[in-house]
């Protein structure tokens, strides 16, 4: 389930695993994931799987497969159906259940009435639409490419010691001006974050967006989530709200193929897309660097690659089912090498605008699912005819 994402239309995550012919929905390439249970559902964790030519997979129990009838229906058409107001309601609808665990009632789901054109114009629909995804595929490769890029520039300065003509290593003699040293003495400041409640009241006075640990991919991407908007005590918000350059850390939750430490660099496009004042959930940590002593950009890049390679999995422990991670103990223990500032300074110049073009891209993407959005029910109902879209320029 985690590997949908609700705002893309394909799935793009998964891993490569034996199935144990113990239960999970079963799908091949092209057919469409749909989340019956209570959050997901309404989160709309809807997608079509994409995993090759003749791919097969299998995932949560928890989802409905679906795929086209031959001479009926579309596919494609189908997946745009299946995210529309109408459907997704009337499945709401129909759950069933244990406060918490509910499920969407297949019996009732099947028996929707939909609207069904002639199969051609079923196609002519989805081509419309699928010209957007495949620009919006565009951009979503672009962006990988620009985090993967930054990365690798990190690993090659910073740890393979190429880049800057240097030779680097926690064991290793290092330049001049380097140093050897723990977190602590370059950060800031760091607090734990809030999660205030639903509704203002004469405590909790101050409006604002709230960033959970399941929202850093996306924001990593550029891409923000407005829905989790809550209200805190005016003392909270001020120790804790987002800065650009801040770094918003997960502490606690995780998962048996998620550890702990998933984090992303606030930038400055990301606060103007809130909009309004922004604070990291309580299972996160806000970070500060002191940039006097470390950069942003540095310091963000290499909590990822203190991920990627585990050196901070030593730092979670279990507690009545999940993971917490000892972050006093990770900043006093955890060795890292802290370069030359003039050294940073250089990797900021190279890496800083990827991630504004990063930024520039989520925001573009954000204007093509709007207009996609702002499509799909007008051609489905009729109102807009396909043929006035079919020759238009995105």
């Amino acid at each position: 389930m985690q590997d949908i994402n609700p705002i893309d239309n394909f799935v793009y995550s998964y891993s490569d695993e034996i199935f144990d012919g113990q239960g999970g929905a079963k799908f091949s390439n092209g057919q469409i994931l749909f989340a019956r249970i209570t959050p997901c559902l309404e989160n709309r964790k809807i997608a079509q799987v994409k995993l090759g030519e003749g791919g097969t997979g299998f995932g949560s129990t928890e989802f409905f497969v679906f795929d086209e009838k031959e001479e009926v229906s579309d596919i494609n058409y189908l997946l745009y159906l299946l995210k529309t107001d109408y459907v997704i309601n009337h499945a709401i609808g129909s759950m069933v259940g244990a406060s918490g665990r509910q499920r969407a009632d297949w019996q009732y789901f099947k028996n929707i009435k939909i609207p069904l054109p002639p199969l051609h114009l079923q196609r002519q629909i989805a081509a419309v639409l699928g010209r957007y995804d495949s620009l919006l595929e565009n951009y979503q490769v672009q962006i990988a490419t620009l985090q993967a890029l930054a990365h690798e520039v990190y690993r090659e300065w910073f740890v393979r010691g190429r880049g800057l003509g240097v030779i680097v290593g926690v064991e290793k003699e290092l330049p001049v001006g380097w140093r050897k040293g723990k977190l602590r003495e370059v950060l800031d400041f760091y607090i734990g974050g809030g999660w205030g409640q639903d509704e203002p009241d004469d405590a909790h006075t101050v409006g604002g967006h709230v960033v959970r640990g399941t929202d850093i991919p996306n924001l990593k991407k550029g891409q923000v989530n407005l829905d989790v908007y809550r209200y805190h005590k005016a003392s909270n918000m001020a120790s804790r709200e987002l800065r650009a350059g801040d770094i918003v850390f997960e502490v606690s939750g995780g998962s048996t193929d998620q550890g702990l430490g998933r984090n992303v660099l606030i930038t400055d496009e990301a606060l103007a897309k809130f909009g309004d004042k922004v604070m990291p959930a309580s299972f996160c940590k806000l970070i500060r660097a002191d940039q006097v002593k470390i950069s942003p950009y540095y310091l963000q890049q290499l909590l990822d690659h203190l991920l990627e390679t585990q050196e901070m999995a030593q730092f979670e422990v279990q507690s009545t089912g999940i993971s917490n991670f000892q972050f006093e103990d990770f900043i006093d223990y955890q060795p890292v090498i802290i370069p030359a500032m003039e050294a940073m300074n250089r990797f900021d110049k190279l890496v800083g605008p990827m991630y504004k073009k990063i930024g520039i891209l989520s925001t573009q993407m954000a204007t093509l699912r709007a207009t996609r959005d702002a499509l799909l029910p007008r051609l489905l109902s009729g109102q807009l005819a396909v043929e006035a879209l079919e020759t238009a320029e995105i």
